[in-house]
Parts: structure tokens; sequence; C-alpha cells
């Protein structure tokens, strides 16, 4: 995107410095204080630059406007020190180091090199909520099934499974004439007031 404005070697190198200072963020910010710091510096290098002048004006001016309409609004989701609070511990996952991830690869809905930042940052929580909603419906789904484990035949087993079968059948049929004797009452309870 900036190469129309790199005529230069000085302005290859102030790109390479910015890119590289933009990456810094990702991985290497982990505390407010480093990130307040991290960008006054970045402000005082850009009017450091500015005003030698060895280096395209509109490079910089390109430079200055992506850092304050694009990257500084979308810094929480960029900079490492907003991740490092989840609930499983550190998790360097935010839109650089997660460019590469196979599954982000593989959504032709995810992001692409040649994506604005905040285009790329959105397509990347999209894409993550996304996986979460998938993985909650699977742990959902296989906390609701019922695995019963199967029992090796053993003469313990064997024996086991004889005893209870003895005492489930006797016990299950008088449950079930207990059923049958109530709902007879219950039947010419409610048939006898109406003289049926």
């Amino acid at each position: 995107m900036t190469g129309k404005y790199e005529n230069t070697p000085e302005d290859k190198l102030f790109r390479k410095h910015m890119v590289n200072w933009f990456y810094s963020f990702s991985s290497e910010v982990v505390t407010k204080e480093m990130e307040v710091d991290s960008l006054k510096k970045l402000d005082a290098y850009i009017a450091e630059v500015k005003s030698i002048g060895n280096v395209n004006p509109d490079l910089i001016t390109f430079t200055e406007i992506f850092k304050t309409k694009s990257f500084v609004p979308n810094l929480y989701r960029l900079c490492q020190r907003h991740y490092m609070g989840i609930a499983f511990g550190y998790e360097a996952a935010n839109c650089f180091t997660e460019s590469e991830n196979a599954r982000l690869y593989r959504d032709p809905q995810g992001p692409k090199s040649n994506n604005k930042l905040h285009v790329a940052g959105e397509k990347i929580i999209q894409n993550t909520t996304k996986a979460f909603k998938t993985i909650m419906t699977s742990d959902n789904r296989n906390a609701m099934k019922t695995s019963i484990p199967n029992l090796p035949d053993t003469d313990i087993n064997t024996d086991a499974r004889s005893q209870l079968s003895k005492s489930i059948v006797p016990y299950m049929c008088s449950k079930a004439m207990d059923q049958h004797a109530f709902a007879k009452e219950h039947y010419r309870f409610y048939t006898e007031p109406y003289g049926i």
C-alpha cells in the first residue's frame, strides 16, 4: 500500500521501522504503561523524521493517518496486554500471530494480507465467534450424551447380572401389578359419581 510513496532508501527504511514498531504491540507490549510509552515514542519518532525532511512527506502523512484512524482505535484488539488476562492464562492470540492460523487460513471470509487493520480485526473476531459457537455446541452435545461402559464377561460379572435379573424381574412385575390395581381404583373413583 505504501509502495507508491517509497522513492528513496530512507523511505524504505522508515517504512520498515514503522512495520516493526506496529508489530511490536502484538508481542512485546504487556502493560498499559508500555503501551502508552511506545505510542508516545512513536509520535516523537515520526515528528523527528518529519523535521529532518529526508523521508517523503506523503509517506509520513499516510503513516500518521493509519496510526490515528486504523491502528490506535483497534489497539485493544491487537495489543498483547489485552490478551494477558484470559481465564486460561497467557494467550498470544491476536490478529498478527493468528494470521497464519489454519482455521483463519481455511476460512474464505477470513482476513487477507491486503485487508486494512480494522477489517482484518473484524474478520478475526467473526471467525473466533463462529469457532467458539461450534465448540460450545459440540461440548453441549457431548455433555448430553450418556455413555455406558461395556463390562468384561467374567464369572463375577455374570453372577452379578444373574442375581440382578432374579431380583429385578419380580420387583418390576409387582410394580406393574400395583400400577394396574391403582388405575382400576381411580377408574372406579371417577366413574362412580356419574353412574357409569
